[in-house]
């Protein structure tokens, strides 16, 4: 997403069997879950004061309060079961060779990537 000053993010759905339950997010930064949200709901145009910002603004905190960074996930828990990040996405996260490197082609120095698993939010 380009809005003005909001930074690019790309948000991939990697469970198309599944309803869409799980993501891959790309962020050129940390993600700093309040700013976010005013970004999308700027990029929306969408009152964080009305009903439907309020309604939006609660979805994102649950989709965004999710993440987490998948190298670090790697590093700490996976880096003695498989040889790279991309090894355990593929043989632990389930994902398709051609999904990974696809996002990985899209990933810029500095940016960060992350997961989430919305099975884990209260909006299932």
């Amino acid at each position: 997403m380009n809005h003005g000053g909001v930074t690019n993010m790309h948000i991939y759905p990697i469970d198309l069997n599944d309803f869409h339950k799980k993501y891959v997010v790309t962020s050129p930064q940390d993600l700093k879950l309040e700013e976010k949200i005013d970004e999308f709901l700027s990029a929306a145009k969408i009152d964080s004061n009305k009903y439907a910002g309020k309604l939006f603004a609660n979805i994102l905190e649950a989709f965004f309060g999710e993440l987490e960074d998948i190298v670090v996930i790697y590093e700490n828990y996976y880096v003695r079961e498989y040889d790279n990040v991309k090894e355990y996405m593929y043989k632990k996260m389930l994902m398709e060779k051609d999904e990974i490197e696809y996002i990985f082609s899209k990933v810029k120095d500095g940016e960060k990537v992350y997961f989430t698993d919305l099975d884990h939010t209260f909006f299932r």
